[in-house]
């Protein structure tokens, strides 16, 4: 039997759990009592209850000097992201934003391998993202799953690096093309492991070929060529002939 108590100055309808489940009663329901007539009334379902409204957490959007230090460490070369020379190239304010930055965890140091003595530095990435890492046909490959673009259409590249513009400057994707013609477009925290392992693997042998990386890797060709274009750019490796590869101290 439903009975009514008095509780703080509210009247409430006490319904045992059988007889809420019975007249198909949801806790998260609001009810409305009508009094039809005399000993009748009705109770009729109204609306759900609004959840609670979660408070908007603002996403920290960077300093300008923030953005900035991001934007430096896209776009300068690996040597120029050494610990002691990256420093050479800023001002005093950048300088303390930069280790405001890694205090904070935004910008870290990082050793490629354990053969570098100086590690570089590199922006904080959220977690390490898992990618295919299959060969595949050149237009199969998406940011999503592989982690970079293959793009052999200089308008289509043109197109991508305007959508990825925020990417870019914030120093989460990286670009460049290769003698070949083709267009790379990677992510950065994908390029970084890849590049780790290509150097690794260019520093035991004078000459190294792109099969033997490969095989000691794990990695795909495809990846392996996009790591060496940047390494090329860097002045780190020099590609004798297709395919054979010598690092350069």
């Amino acid at each position: 039997m439903v009975e009514i108590a008095q509780d703080k100055g509210f009247f409430l309808l006490k319904f045992s759990e059988q007889e809420a489940n019975a007249l198909g009663i949801d806790k998260n329901s609001i009810y409305e009592l009508l009094k039809a007539k005399n000993n009748l009334w009705v109770m009729t379902e109204t609306e759900k209850k609004a959840e609670e409204k979660k408070q908007d957490v603002k996403k920290e959007e960077p300093s300008p000097l923030e953005e900035k230090i991001i934007e430096y460490l896209a776009k300068f070369s690996l040597s120029d992201r050494v610990v002691g020379n990256f420093e050479k190239k800023l001002s005093k304010e950048e300088i303390e934003t930069l280790k405001k930055m890694i205090s904070e965890k935004k910008v870290e140091k990082f050793k490629l391998n354990e053969s570098y003595k100086v590690p570089v530095y590199r922006i904080v990435t959220n977690g390490e993202l898992l990618y295919d890492n299959k060969e595949k046909p050149i237009e199969e490959y998406t940011l999503e799953k592989d982690g970079f673009l293959v793009v052999k259409n200089e308008l289509r590249a043109k197109q991508l690096s305007q959508e990825l513009t925020d990417d870019i400057k914030a120093g989460k994707i990286k670009g460049t093309r290769s003698f070949t013609g083709e267009f790379y477009i990677i992510k950065t925290n994908l390029l970084d492991k890849v590049i780790d392992q290509t150097l690794a693997e260019l520093k035991k042998e004078k000459n190294v070929c792109l099969s033997k990386i490969v095989k000691a890797t794990s990695l795909t060709p495809t990846l392996i060529k996009i790591a060496i274009e940047f390494l090329k750019e860097e002045g780190q490796v020099m590609e004798k002939k297709m395919e054979l590869y010598q690092y350069i101290e």
